[in-house]
């Protein structure tokens, strides 16, 4: 069984680390993406969390959100399965340093068209 690590989730490194996640984002995706958001624990200040950043992209439509998918496997993230409903894909990206120069295992990156999160 795999081991679960838990951490005091520096709430600062954590909204800089997706700050700057999210600008680059921004920048592939363009005119495509609705909203990026920061979601789950280390959006939380002070929780205890999993080294995970989880980041909410919210498609302007179904189109838009099949025109997405290829620009961020180009970008490094690994598309995983759809959701039960097959409305919302899921990413992953491997384990990276963030701007302090510590490990953020994960970047899971959901991908939703508008009506449909």
């Amino acid at each position: 069984m795999a081991k679960l690590e838990l951490i005091f989730n520096n709430h600062d490194s954590s909204k800089k680390t997706f700050d700057t996640i999210k600008v680059n984002l921004a920048k592939v995706l363009e005119p495509f993406s609705g909203q990026i958001e920061h979601i789950g624990s280390t959006a939380i200040p002070d929780a205890i969390t999993k080294p995970v950043l989880d980041i909410l992209i919210i498609a302007k439509s179904l189109e838009d959100q099949k025109k997405i998918v290829p620009l961020l496997t180009q970008s490094g993230y690994i598309q995983g399965e759809l959701d039960k409903n097959q409305t919302k894909l899921f990413f992953s990206k491997p384990k990276k340093k963030d701007i302090n120069n510590e490990f953020l295992n994960y970047i899971h990156l959901h991908l939703a068209y508008e009506n449909t999160t």
